[in-house]
């Protein structure tokens, strides 16, 4: 694991007063049915428009506080119900400072989750997160707000696994991490059918049941681009040191190889569900029991050259910190422009290399500094689009 900074190497219990953003997603889902098998009290929750499902998640879980993203859901629910309401990141933060809050679940798409990931860490939360953008672009500014070991845990299926692996295996014993993709619905398409990809098409992931979001990133493979800078950042890893093979039943997570070849497998279902439980226990975990029964595994190696967003990942890796925020932020913009239907799905990774070429190189030490270079790729991108 990276050396932490950390202030004391007490491990904090987290009891059942737990904060969830982005309640109404498919992370904020699997958060739920984790929160309710712990028996676990879900005191706020955030969402953006779904009010309907904001409703449920009230008359189901009781919480005491819900803040809304959106404005207009804000005034629209206000009516509905008789809790504390609170708006927008103000909410949130405000919500952060409630003592009894000692778990924040962060299951935020984008850039939006990453002042509510530092004021978490400030406000000495544990904080459980599936916002891998906070982790890519504001790994530095996350890590100086750490105060102990282990206070971020992610979980996504494929960090989880390796931050398992790492638990038990010495670092220096580690030659490279491996992350696994499904592949998506594109793996086995010719080029010439990658050229004619539709909005349908790429909304149809073969495993996984995720937002319009992710699932286009999946599809271009962005995800996984995220994903490797996100093993980079949390665990210490060169870029050389991180591979990427592809596993289309999405049994295996993660892999660590050791220095004479042999290799070490965290498996386990895919579901975001286990993952939640256990951030929730640890550092106990939840007792499941899988059955390996009948189950095959096989391995391809990862194309690069039909999936353009993973090397454009990998050379933004390489290049550093600031180069990693314009992947982030570019992709984030290209998925919104691909779902309104401006650009084709084959623009993604142009679109991508058009910013990371246009923005110059410049340091980043605050988080005002990352919402000033996203406003620029923003414009940037708004000129790609025009053009």
């Amino acid at each position: 694991m990276r050396e932490w900074r950390v202030l004391s190497t007490e491990r904090k219990q987290v009891n059942d007063a737990v904060l969830l953003l982005g309640a109404t997603g498919s992370v904020g889902e699997s958060s739920l049915k984790a929160i309710q098998a712990l028996n676990k009290k879900l005191k706020a929750f955030s969402f953006h428009q779904n009010i309907s499902k904001a409703l449920e998640i009230i008359r189901d879980f009781q919480p005491e506080i819900i803040i809304a993203t959106d404005y207009e859901s804000f005034q629209k629910i206000k009516s509905q119900v008789k809790i504390k309401i609170l708006y927008g990141i103000e909410g949130i933060l405000e919500t952060l400072r409630d003592s009894d809050i000692t778990c924040v679940i962060n299951a935020l798409t984008g850039m939006s989750g990453l002042v509510p990931s530092i004021e978490s860490l400030r406000m000495n939360k544990r904080l459980i997160i599936a916002n891998k953008e906070s982790i890519v672009a504001g790994s530095r500014l996350l890590f100086q707000e750490q105060l102990y070991e282990n206070q971020i845990l992610p979980i996504d299926s494929e960090h989880w696994s390796l931050f398992l692996l790492l638990q038990n295996i010495k670092r220096e014993r580690v030659k490279k991490a491996v992350l696994t993709a499904s592949g998506g619905p594109f793996r086995t398409f010719s080029d010439e059918q990658m050229k004619k990809i539709a909005l349908e098409d790429a909304l149809k992931h073969p495993v996984w049941n995720m937002g319009k979001k992710i699932t286009i990133s999946s599809a271009s493979m962005a995800n996984k681009g995220l994903e490797v800078l996100e093993a980079k950042e949390l665990f210490g890893f060169q870029m050389s040191e991180i591979d990427v093979k592809i596993e289309p039943q999405a049994k295996i997570h993660a892999l660590v190889q050791f220095p004479d070849g042999s290799y070490a497998a965290h498996i386990s279902p895919p579901s975001m569900v286990l993952p939640v439980k256990n951030a929730l226990l640890f550092p106990q975990m939840s007792l499941e029991n899988w059955n390996l029964s009948n189950d095959t595994i096989q391995f391809e190696d990862a194309d690069f050259k039909k999936f353009p967003m993973l090397a454009l990942a990998y050379e933004s890796g390489e290049k550093g910190h600031f180069h990693q925020i314009v992947y982030t932020v570019s992709n984030d913009l290209a998925v919104d422009a691909f779902l309104d239907k401006k650009i084709q799905f084959k623009d993604i990774p142009l679109l991508t290399e058009n910013n990371l070429g246009k923005m110059i190189e410049r340091s980043v030490s605050r988080v005002e500094d990352i919402f000033e270079i996203e406003k620029e790729i923003q414009q940037i991108t708004e000129k790609y689009i025009r053009e």
